[in-house]
């Protein structure tokens, strides 16, 4: 059996944006999506995605955090693919270089010959909106300031300004497991 070129792993605990994020990343030219389900309340839209879409695939968990159900995950299918992408639910990669291409013609034709790529993590701001935006992609367009420092006594919204994040895509060959997004 051959391998498939590229699969994303995410986690969704009543995410609003989930169908939006999905569609996103089948259009960026995804094979298979894997959502780890953290006991959402509301399960019509997991439904509906694994109804529509074949190549969604709802794994119902809990505390996913804590029992690394990315780890699990990624253990079983990492020979069913050459590359895997883990986001959460409201992360988009983009192919800032070449913006017309997809996140896979970009890997095919620029990254093949690479193990991990990773992009750096730029986080955004809903500039004090009381709502969720209708459409994360087009309404929510502020960027934080990296070069300012922002504090937070929640830790995922601490301050990076001493240190860049990153997310990965990275070759499942190379990586034998995977550590919250970065792989090990």
């Amino acid at each position: 059996m051959s391998k498939k070129f590229l699969a994303l792993i995410t986690r969704h605990k009543n995410e609003p944006f989930l169908k939006q994020f999905c569609l996103y990343y089948i259009n960026q030219g995804i094979d298979d999506i894997y959502i780890i389900d953290d006991n959402s309340k509301d399960k019509k839209i997991l439904k509906e995605l694994d109804f529509y879409f074949k190549n969604i695939h709802i794994i119902y968990k809990d505390d996913i955090i804590r029992k690394n159900s990315i780890k699990s995950i990624y253990s079983k299918i990492r020979n069913q693919f050459n590359w895997i992408i883990n986001v959460d639910v409201d992360e988009y990669i983009t192919t800032k270089k070449h913006i017309t291409k997809t996140i896979r013609e970009e890997m095919l034709s620029n990254f093949n010959s690479f193990d991990c790529i990773k992009i750096p993590w730029v986080m955004m701001s809903s500039n004090h909106r009381k709502k969720n935006p209708k459409n994360l992609l087009e309404e929510n367009i502020y960027r934080w300031n990296h070069n300012s420092q922002h504090f937070s006594h929640i830790y995922k919204f601490r301050c990076r300004y001493e240190k860049i994040e990153c997310k990965s895509i990275f070759k499942t060959s190379c990586f034998n497991d995977i550590d919250d997004h970065m792989p090990l």
